[in-house]
């Protein structure tokens, strides 16, 4: 099982406001490329979704079926007048955090471990990009991945998480992986 963060913006975020309880995006982009957006067919059945819109954490669901492709328009989807086809992946079981945690604390308050990470591992999907140190960024830049509906989460950053989070979110993640 893996753990992916869903990154849309709050005014997208079906999966947290909509009955059906779906991550969408696009399936392609005004170009017509399916670019960044086919990471969500990376998501299993069961693979556990930390729900962070507009980069704000607030709950967990779980993949009820992988992403399928459908002309069905999401209603907030007013931004993506061109796309006729949108990913959607249905979720299951959705708990919500009872406080909300920014993930620019985990990204400031961990910032070395983050970077040797990207650098050493290269981890695909990651929730964030580094910019080595250059005449623009001096001391290097370390910021949130452009455009990502939905991030991989790396073990190291589940581990870095849980050290920044109330015990009580740990319990509820820690339940939602072993809900069947």
């Amino acid at each position: 099982m893996n753990i992916w963060f869903s990154c849309s913006k709050t005014k997208y975020a079906s999966e947290i406001y909509s009955p059906e309880n779906i991550i969408w995006c696009p399936a392609k982009d005004r170009r017509g490329c399916e670019s960044h957006y086919r990471v969500i067919r990376e998501v299993k059945i069961g693979d556990l979704i930390l729900i962070a819109p507009d980069r704000i954490l607030r709950g967990v669901a779980k993949a009820k079926s992988e992403a399928y492709i459908s002309n069905l328009r999401p209603e907030n989807a007013e931004n993506y007048k061109y796309g006729e086809n949108f990913f959607h992946l249905p979720l299951t079981n959705f708990q919500p955090f009872p406080s909300v945690f920014p993930l620019l604390n985990l990204l400031n308050k961990n910032k070395e471990d983050l970077v040797a990470e990207i650098e050493g591992f290269r981890p695909k999907y990651y929730l964030f990009s580094w910019q080595p140190p250059n005449n623009f960024f001096p001391e290097g830049r370390l910021q949130f991945a452009q455009g990502r509906f939905i991030a991989k989460a790396t073990d190291k950053m589940i581990k870095l998480l849980f050290k920044q989070i109330d015990p009580l979110w740990q319990d509820i993640i820690t339940k939602s992986i072993k809900i069947e």
